[in-house]
């Protein structure tokens, strides 16, 4: 699913997991005037690899702060 200027949603599968998840990206407008960015993914196997994934986003979204 994509829907211009706010959400992406796609299967993502690194080389070396059996199984895909689904991450879904969204640009939400705050009321300051800035955007949100948000990352929700899903049919991760468990608490671990919730971790490691919430650690990769957050890890994303400092190397875009620091890009702008």
């Amino acid at each position: 699913m994509f829907k211009p200027l706010s959400q992406l949603r796609m299967t993502w599968q690194p080389q070396d997991w059996e199984h895909a998840s689904t991450v879904q990206i969204r640009l939400l407008p705050a009321s300051s005037g800035k955007t949100t960015i948000s990352f929700h993914q899903e049919k991760l196997e468990d608490a671990f690899r919730r971790e490691e994934m919430k650690h990769r986003w957050e890890q994303v979204i400092a190397n875009l702060e620091e890009r702008i």
